[in-house]
């Protein structure tokens, strides 16, 4: 349900009809290869501006018809690259 309460604040639309059908609406988020900027910062847990610049810097946008998408493979190498190991 966080989920749900961060898509609000972010104004995604998501269904309003019940917990379980909004809880299928956030699991897609988590599954799809393409997601836009607001569904990945709410996947990510990071802010809007943020994820932007950070899909800009891992060269992970596509920009088709005025929409910009985020290839979550991409972005995720990306994100590994920042994984701090324990010796």
């Amino acid at each position: 349900m966080a989920q749900a309460q961060k898509a609000r604040k972010l104004e995604i639309e998501l269904p309003a009809v019940n917990a379980e059908a909004m809880d299928k609406v956030a699991q897609d988020i988590y599954v799809r290869k393409y997601i836009r900027y607001k569904e990945g910062a709410i996947r990510y847990s990071v802010s809007l501006h943020t994820f932007q610049d950070m899909a800009k810097e891992a060269g992970a946008v596509i920009k088709c018809k005025g929409i910009s998408l985020v290839d979550t493979t991409i972005f995720e190498e990306y994100l590994d690259s920042f994984r701090i190991e324990n010796n």
